[in-house]
């Protein structure tokens, strides 16, 4: 006969709104603003505390429902262990995914632990990248070094060269991975053209917006597979943690979790505390980003003794037209 606790404990009401199906209908007319301070929030049932304390436990008492979803291969959907997920990884998951536009999100342990986990997850023995040759140093290494460990190849090729790209497929070709805006010469790759190429080769597109964030360009709305993110960058912009996410559909999401499980790359309860109270001043902070890096550029491009300045919001840059269109004119004098 259950004792009155396991009563107690079965009939909790362990509605998972800050879950890992993560869009809120809610917020989906809002502005970043809003959903920067409002998506994901923790209402505490208990005490009314408008924020997310911070649970920082490795396990959680299990119940009926616990047992079914590890039975049922749904451990995702509950708190069974901090690896698999946490209620503090749930809130800032869900903020993130407003931000997107996207169904789901996981955060990691870094921004490498995403990108890692993503391509080993959508990628086997035998199978071949297309990347950019001007890419964030890390990646380059891991798709270099790495791939060739696990049977995989790359080729690298121009990020602005939509043709090159499309000679660089092979038959064995599965992921198309590129960088929004370059790290470290700010060029751009062309999103919608992309995405063509992936429906055209049946491929799967992943971009990583760290530079410009999803303030700036959304690549899911355009699209794009998948979004990576290096959360140590301008998600969190305190320079206090190191973080990664990814972000789509649940399905795909579903298909990198068990990769984030088995490389061990979660994030801790306490940074997605720090990246979620980050991300409440996220909008404010990529404006004046903005806005400062426009009149920095402006300023070195007047002088005699600067040679070239690399920013896309300035009238020189050569992909300065397809800046305006991809980025909503968010790197010029029109944000």
């Amino acid at each position: 006969m259950n004792s009155k606790k396991d009563i107690w404990l079965n009939d909790l009401q362990r509605r998972r709104e800050n879950g890992p199906t993560l869009h809120k209908a809610s917020y989906s007319e809002c502005k970043d603003s809003t959903k920067s301070v409002h998506a994901g929030q923790y209402n505490d049932p208990n005490t009314g505390a408008l924020g997310t304390p911070i649970f920082q436990c490795s396990t959680f008492y299990l119940n009926d429902a616990s047992y079914k979803a590890i039975e049922e291969g749904r451990g995702r959907d509950e708190m069974i262990y901090s690896r698999y997920g946490n209620p503090s990884q749930w809130s800032v998951q869900e903020k993130l995914s407003a931000l997107e536009h996207a169904e789901s999100s996981i955060v990691f342990s870094s921004g490498m632990a995403a990108i890692s986990s993503t391509l080993l997850a959508l990628l086997d023995k035998g199978s071949h990248v297309v990347s950019s040759r001007d890419i964030y140093g890390g990646t380059y290494n891991f798709l270099y070094e790495d791939l060739y460990r696990y049977g995989m190849s790359v080729t690298f090729t121009s990020p602005t060269n939509i043709e090159a790209i499309e000679a660089a497929i092979q038959e064995n070709t599965k992921v198309l991975y590129f960088e929004a805006l370059t790290n470290p010469l700010l060029k751009i790759t062309p999103l919608s053209d992309l995405v063509a190429l992936g429906k055209k080769y049946n491929l799967r597109v992943v971009i990583d917006n760290t530079f410009l964030t999803p303030y700036n360009v959304k690549p899911l709305d355009l699209g794009v597979d998948l979004v990576v993110n290096s959360a140590t960058k301008y998600l969190n912009g305190h320079s206090d943690l190191i973080g990664g996410t990814v972000s789509g559909s649940r399905k795909l999401i579903d298909t990198i979790w068990p990769q984030m499980l088995k490389n061990g790359g979660s994030m801790d309860p306490h940074a997605c505390f720090l990246l979620e109270r980050s991300l409440k001043t996220f909008a404010l902070r990529m404006r004046t980003h903005n806005d400062n890096a426009l009149q920095l550029a402006y300023f070195l491009e007047a002088q005699d003794t600067i040679k070239r300045v690399y920013y896309p919001g300035l009238l020189s840059h050569d992909q300065y037209d397809l800046a305006q269109s991809q980025m909503k004119g968010k790197y010029s004098r029109n944000d």
